[in-house]
């Protein structure tokens, strides 16, 4: 089962892996005047960075919107931090405590 959940988590790095392997390639044959694809170039490194997070948060978004019938339609998805007593040394987290019909 730990074999079958690291091999994509792997690959997933391997990827990321190439990708600054490539931007790292770009940087270093443009010439310092070329202010505009260096530019690009760190823009599509940042957009590297940030796509695995916004992945994650349209994921979860999808996720609760999938649980809401198909006649209503939701006009936001409102988050408050919920303290959890009792539980000792686990941190509270954010969770979706209500859907906005609309």
């Amino acid at each position: 089962m730990l074999v079958a959940l690291a091999i994509p988590f792997l690959l997933a790095i391997t990827v990321i892996v190439l990708v600054f392997r490539g931007l790292r390639y770009l940087w270093r044959r443009t010439r310092p005047d070329q202010i505009i694809r260096r530019g690009l170039i760190v823009a599509v490194g940042l957009a590297a960075i940030a796509l695995p997070f916004v992945a994650n948060k349209v994921g979860e978004r999808n996720h609760l919107l999938g649980r809401v019938p198909e006649p209503l339609e939701v006009a936001e998805i409102e988050y408050r931090l919920e303290e959890l007593f009792g539980v000792g040394f686990m941190p509270a987290t954010m969770k979706p405590v209500s859907l906005s019909i609309g």
